[in-house]
């Protein structure tokens, strides 16, 4: 009876350490910049950076945080 019982724990212990191993691999590394960032600009007004894809682009190059900023500047 007591080989069944250890038997069992070693069995129990080998799957609990295969399935920690499985959910390890299957998580995504953060560390290790598994998405890419994205451009920041600044306003050309007030001078606050923003993701590119948020900000108001205007004349090519000139970048601006919101509508009042781009009648501001232009």
């Amino acid at each position: 009876m007591f080989k069944y019982l250890i038997l069992f724990l070693v069995i129990y212990i080998a799957y609990v350490f295969v399935k920690a191993s499985k959910r390890r691999v299957d998580r995504p590394d953060i560390r290790r910049g598994s998405q890419e960032g994205e451009a920041m600009v600044s306003c050309k007004v007030c001078g606050v950076h923003m993701p590119r894809s948020e900000s108001i682009l205007s004349r090519g190059s000139d970048y601006y945080c919101s509508k009042e900023h781009l009648e501001i500047g232009s």
